[in-house]
């Protein structure tokens, strides 16, 4: 599985979240936030790979999160663009089908991406939607870059546009159930998170 994450020392993270309380709390928090979706992920029956924002902080990231199969330096490109390079590469390196993962969904975990992978037995796409209207997991058998072509990033229109992209594709897709995606501090809430001044984790 593709796992993105940006570095938290480094990068412009959770935005909506920096809104409210500033950005090193935020940075603590992503960072948390990441260092739980990395472990929920581990199985020891399929290959981890980090996909790591920026480029020039791959060595960093994979000190912070250990255990990756494999870490990659995500090129400068737009999230669409990003999220495509990472199929690409995987399905270059021949893999039979791949999964893209969002750190900022802790409630996927490894059991998605084989529930996933049963789906692709007999679906072409599979997704795991979330609360704001994104995805959370996406998974193909073949590369499909068209997937991510006019989609718009950071709106509650990332599902519904790449359902319809797969409609006009005649992609068979399957849904998994919904999960939270942290965008706001009202998500962290949610999901049970204390917020600084407390600790910074769930």
């Amino acid at each position: 599985m593709l796992v993105f994450v940006r570095d938290w020392r480094s990068s412009e993270v959770l935005p909506g979240v920096a809104d409210a309380l500033g950005g090193e709390a935020t940075r603590q928090i992503y960072k948390k936030l990441a260092e739980t979706s990395w472990g929920n992920l581990m199985d020891p029956r399929y290959e981890r790979w980090l996909m790591a924002h920026p480029a020039e902080a791959v060595d960093s990231v994979a000190e912070w999160l250990p255990g990756a199969d494999q870490v990659f330096p995500l090129p400068p490109l737009g999230r669409g663009d990003r999220l495509d390079w990472g199929f690409r590469h995987a399905f270059s390196k021949g893999m039979p089908w791949v999964a893209g993962v969002r750190m900022e969904c802790p409630e996927i975990n490894s059991r998605h991406f084989r529930e996933v992978g049963r789906a692709l037995q007999e679906s072409d796409l599979a997704l795991v939607p979330t609360q704001r209207g994104s995805y959370g997991m996406i998974a193909m058998k073949e590369h499909y870059p068209e997937i991510f072509e006019g989609v718009p990033w950071g709106t509650r229109e990332v599902f519904q546009a790449t359902m319809d992209i797969a409609l006009d594709m005649e992609l068979s897709v399957y849904c998994l159930p919904e999960v939270k995606e942290v965008a706001v501090v009202d998500d962290l809430i949610k999901l049970g998170w204390q917020l600084p001044g407390q600790s910074c984790g769930p």
